[in-house]
């Protein structure tokens, strides 16, 4: 019998093409497929996402503010209103309301005193921005002082909504530390679930994708550098490795990112020599991605921090091994080389040494490949969905 006859999802972001996007996504098609009406509520939804969703349309339903939550200034200053428009939206039929984004924490506590119903907090960042101190360094003076602003209004409100959840969930052991400390809740609370992927969505596609064709010359290995023009995604530290390398032959390909990231990458990469061994393309998703993860040597993920991280699962069910950050939560299920070779993020010879063995060792590339296969198959999106699923049903009785 199932106990979940509805299901809600707020995640403000449904507009990204994210993993915390994809995610969720792939937990909606599932509780669906496994009898459970699911509403996710978001500000704009991306087509790609709709297309996958409305696969199920007796099930799944999608209710937009149709108003886009970038995590701008103007967001910022209207949360309130937001808010209480997402709140708004949510079914009386709904059993478990699932928060995820900001300001999930907030509509969640909304839908529990009007509706009675029960609250799952899913942690997938750490921390989110309001509590970041960190991530402030990597911030124009100007954004620090305005986030500065927007935590002293916000951030003991969002504490206090998500203390009031009625259960918490985390992708990652490091996740659970860091939100349990900010939290200021007990890590046994917290119920660690790992994230998967589809592997029936990712595999390899033996082909160089038409958005790079014309720019690889024949036999050109290439580096994919995934959303690497974030300042967070550590750019200068690839550039600098780039660059220790660059009397070797290869294309380093950036996806991603706004304007004035791509020039802040370009304006660092002419510096070093590097204006003609990079190419930016915009964000990639399907065969295209799964071509590029096929056609590339290796991927470079190394995030300042990150609470789980997808990429280096997606790559290596396409074949191809990733440098990671030791910081990653990722790092938890693959060690250093099973499908990954983990590195300080802040350390560009480590990663200009990783580089090296990746590109011209093809046995011990294979190797590693063939190491975190293995381990891969025990995170397909199918044990993600029952574990949600199995949590969800103890919190539902």
């Amino acid at each position: 019998m199932n106990d979940l006859k509805h299901i809600t999802i707020i995640h403000p972001g449904m507009n990204f093409l994210g993993g915390a996007e994809r995610l969720t996504v792939e937990l909606a098609l599932g509780l669906a497929n496994m009898g459970t009406n699911v509403t996710i509520i978001t500000d704009i939804c991306n087509n790609i996402w709709k297309m996958e969703l409305l696969k199920n349309v007796k099930r799944i339903f999608i209710k937009e503010i149709g108003e886009m939550l970038s995590g701008n200034i103007k967001f910022w200053l209207n949360i309130k209103r937001y808010v209480n428009k997402m709140a708004k939206l949510i079914d009386a039929e709904t059993n478990i309301v699932i928060a995820t984004k900001f300001p999930a924490s907030f509509i969640a506590h909304y839908a529990k005193n009007k509706l009675g119903v029960k609250i799952v907090h899913y942690f997938h960042d750490a921390p989110m921005v309001l509590h970041d101190k960190e991530a402030f360094n990597f911030l124009p003076l100007k954004l620090r002082f305005f986030y500065t602003f927007i935590s002293k209004l916000y951030a003991k409100e969002d504490i206090a909504c998500v203390r009031d959840s009625d259960a918490f969930f985390a992708n990652s052991i490091f996740c659970k530390k860091v939100n349990s400390k900010i939290y200021g809740l007990d890590e046994s609370s917290i119920t660690l679930i790992y994230p998967g992927i589809n592997l029936k969505r990712f595999y390899p596609i033996n082909h160089i994708p038409q958005i790079i064709k014309y720019n690889i010359k024949q036999n050109t290995p290439i580096i994919f550098i995934p959303k690497g023009t974030s300042p967070w995604r550590m750019p200068k530290t690839i550039l600098k490795a780039l660059s220790s390398i660059s009397n070797y032959h290869f294309l380093a390909i950036f996806s991603g990112g706004n304007i004035n990231e791509k020039n802040t990458v370009l304006a660092m990469a002419k510096k070093l020599g590097l204006k003609n061994r990079i190419h930016f393309i915009p964000e990639v998703f399907g065969n295209d991605l799964n071509a590029l993860y096929t056609c590339s040597r290796f991927i470079v993920s190394i995030p300042k921090r990150e609470s789980f991280g997808l990429i280096p699962l997606e790559a290596l069910a396409c074949g191809t091994p990733s440098i990671i950050s030791s910081s990653s939560g990722i790092s938890e299920i693959l060690r250093n080389g099973e499908g990954i070779i983990s590195i300080d993020s802040n350390n560009f010879q480590q990663l200009s040494f990783a580089m090296k063995l990746l590109l011209f060792n093809d046995q011990e590339r294979q190797k590693i490949v063939s190491r975190g296969y293995e381990k891969l198959k025990e995170f397909d999106i199918k044990r993600f969905i029952y574990e949600m699923y199995y949590q969800l049903q103890k919190i539902s009785n």
